[in-house]
């Protein structure tokens, strides 16, 4: 199956789930949820998947399989750990991490990852689907 030009959204919580949607919504794409995923196959059918997920779930896809992964995590005060923040203290405290492929000359391909800001994941996602 190819992929689709959807971006894949992966978490529990509702909070995040509206963040992103928010931030991607200048850009009008296709965005699906799920809230768990238990077989990672269901990742190699979007070109990017943004959200929380096991990087060894991810890791098992073989390598032409692997979607552009956007991780977002969370660096919070103690004080605030464990109950569901809303958009405004998300916007303070989130992190996305960047796990792209980077195509070579040679055929190799390595992965980078790096944080970016979340205003500007609008910027990478439109890229990759361009």
């Amino acid at each position: 199956m190819s992929k689709t030009k959807k971006v894949l959204i992966v978490s529990r919580h509702k909070s995040t789930i509206q963040l992103l949607k928010q931030i991607l919504q200048p850009i009008d794409i296709d965005v699906d949820v799920v809230e768990h995923i238990d077989n990672p196959e269901i990742l190699a059918k979007y070109p990017i998947v943004i959200g929380n997920l096991p990087l060894s779930m991810y890791a098992r896809l073989p390598e032409p399989k692997r979607p552009e992964l956007f991780l977002v995590s969370l660096e919070i005060p103690r004080e605030l750990r464990g109950r569901e923040l809303g958009i405004e203290e998300l916007k303070k405290y989130v992190t996305i991490t960047a796990v792209v492929h980077i195509a070579v000359a040679e055929g190799v391909v390595p992965i980078d990852i790096f944080n970016i800001d979340i205003k500007e994941l609008p910027k990478y996602v439109l890229s990759i689907l361009s």
